[in-house]
C-alpha cells in the first residue's frame, strides 16, 4: 500500500487495517468567533500513521445544506511504513463538499482498476 487514496480511504471506514485511533478536541475564540479544531490520529498495522485535522468556525453549522461552508481538512502521513513510501504525503480539502467529491472520485477509480 504506497497510494495515499488506499489510507484515506481506509481511515475514513474504520477499517481493520487501523489499529490504534486517538481524536484531540478543541475550541478557541479568534476575532469573535469560535474555531473547532479536531485531530485524529490513526495508527496502521504496517507501522502507517495518518494525522487527519479538521478545522471550521461556527457558520459551519448555521448554513443551510445547499451552501458548502468554508473548513480545512488535511490528511498527512506522518509516519512513513518501514521500507514503503506513501506518495503523495499529504492531502489537503477547503471544504466538504471538495472532501467528498474526491473521496467519490477515487472510490470509482479505485473499483475500475
Amino acid at each position: 500500500m504506497n497510494d495515499l487514496i488506499t489510507y484515506i480511504l481506509a481511515f475514513n471506514t474504520n477499517d481493520s487495517f487501523i489499529i490504534d485511533r486517538k481524536i484531540q478536541q478543541h475550541t478557541y475564540l479568534e476575532d469573535d468567533v469560535e474555531i473547532h479544531h479536531t485531530e485524529e490520529r490513526a495508527t496502521f498495522s504496517n507501522g502507517a500513521v495518518m494525522l487527519k485535522t479538521t478545522e471550521f468556525d461556527e457558520t459551519l453549522g448555521i448554513l443551510d445544506d445547499s451552501v458548502c461552508p468554508e473548513c480545512w481538512i488535511n490528511y498527512e502521513i506522518i509516519t512513513q511504513p518501514q521500507g514503503e513510501v506513501i506518495a503523495p504525503k499529504k492531502k489537503i480539502f477547503t471544504s466538504r463538499c471538495q472532501e467528498s467529491f474526491w473521496l467519490k472520485l477515487q472510490k470509482t477509480r479505485t473499483k475500475l482498476n
